[in-house]
């Protein structure tokens, strides 16, 4: 007999869920034959993930790699799960654009002039809960 499913697999509108309650995740591209990932504060608004950077590495590379991953999870007792959102990123250029984006609480961790906003438009996004516990048994030693 096999053992019930230890995950759920969220829809897209579970995903947007999640990553609506969480304001800290994982920036992820490739760039010069390296795959970066940076902590970021961010927001979601709609379909768009909003953050605030200083130029270098993390702006550079954004804006060279364009297709990025952008991963978000949480851990507690009983469950753990996470998000991953691919999309394309741009920095923000217009003065509309960045005062909508001024307005949004992206607070930075450090006290550095992160004046530059990147946005991610999401293209896809897919995620799992799993529920925690001790491992399973090996069905051969189940029945013994």
């Amino acid at each position: 007999m096999a053992a019930p499913a230890s995950f759920t697999d969220f829809t897209d509108a579970d995903c947007l869920a999640r990553l609506s309650g969480k304001s800290f995740g994982r920036l992820a591209f490739h760039v010069s034959g390296l795959i970066e990932i940076f902590p970021v504060n961010y927001r979601l608004v709609g379909r768009r993930i909003l953050f605030r950077t200083a130029p270098g590495t993390k702006l550079a590379g954004t804006i060279i790699a364009s297709d990025v991953a952008f991963q978000v999870d949480s851990i507690d007792e009983e469950t753990a799960w996470s998000v991953i959102a691919h999309g394309r990123a741009r920095l923000l250029e217009t003065a509309d654009e960045i005062e909508q984006a001024s307005q949004l609480p992206l607070r930075p961790w450090v006290q550095t002039p992160t004046q530059e906003f990147v946005e991610i438009l999401i293209a896809r996004a897919k995620g799992r809960e799993y529920r925690l516990g001790p491992d399973p048994l090996p069905e051969h030693e189940a029945r013994s």
